[in-house]
């Protein structure tokens, strides 16, 4: 699902919007880090996440996957708070605290830092797989963008420059994506980029077009240009 953070950090009416979608993905969270069921208006737990997704929407820098980024604060608010003497003693009220087993409080950062990073792993990897699927429509495989990636700095330049102006043509874009080609004439006409130049790197530009026009936030922080 797309959404612009930077836009709903502006909008306190797009942020509650935001928020109140995303509320069974907080609560959700929420109670595998309680290891409990946890429900609005009763559990101090979904307060404290509530308020620590609307951090992470403020903290937010624009990198990576927001979700996960959100995750983690949610997580690191929880630690804190599974560690005050105010969770003990709600727990005690409710005849649920145990010493022994309350494993919760033994929680490190390294482990918040191990979840996040497993996490983000098995993020990267539905994403290669999905980029795959994406690639073989088009014919091409990881194994031909190494072949026809360009190899030398200015050459790069002089690709990814192609890629950019042919993103800033919503109407090229879905051309290439309906007909599973790189229209190079057109391409030469209009941006007066010869064909002879980009020819031999086809399969690599049209990777990077399928990568920016998707939404594959993770893999997206790789691309050398911005769409």
């Amino acid at each position: 699902m797309n959404f612009d953070i930077e836009e709903i950090k502006q909008n306190e009416t797009m942020r509650n919007d935001f928020i109140s979608q995303y509320k069974p993905f907080i609560a959700s969270f929420t109670s595998e880090c309680a290891h409990r069921y946890v429900t609005y208006g009763v559990d101090e737990e979904l307060s404290i996440a509530l308020m620590a997704f609307n951090e992470a929407i403020d903290r937010f820098n624009g990198k990576g996957n927001f979700l996960l980024y959100a995750k983690m604060v949610i997580k690191a608010r929880l630690l804190d708070y599974f560690k005050s003497s105010l969770y003990r003693e709600n727990k005690k009220s409710f005849g649920l605290y145990n010493e022994e087993e309350d494993e919760i409080d033994e929680l490190k950062e390294d482990a918040i830092q191990r979840y996040a990073d497993s996490y983000e792993q098995s993020i990267r990897i539905a994403e290669i797989n999905e980029l795959n699927e994406k690639l073989q429509a088009f014919s091409i495989t990881f194994q031909d963008l190494v072949k026809s990636s360009p190899k030398h700095l200015i050459t790069r330049h002089y690709v990814n420059n192609a890629i950019q102006k042919i993103l800033e043509r919503p109407e090229l874009v879905e051309k290439i994506m309906n007909d599973h080609s790189l229209p190079l004439k057109e391409i030469e006409k209009n941006f007066l980029i010869p064909r002879k130049k980009i020819e031999s790197y086809r399969k690599y530009i049209i990777a990077g077009i399928i990568l920016a026009d998707s939404d594959l936030e993770t893999l997206k922080e790789y691309l050398p240009f911005k769409k």
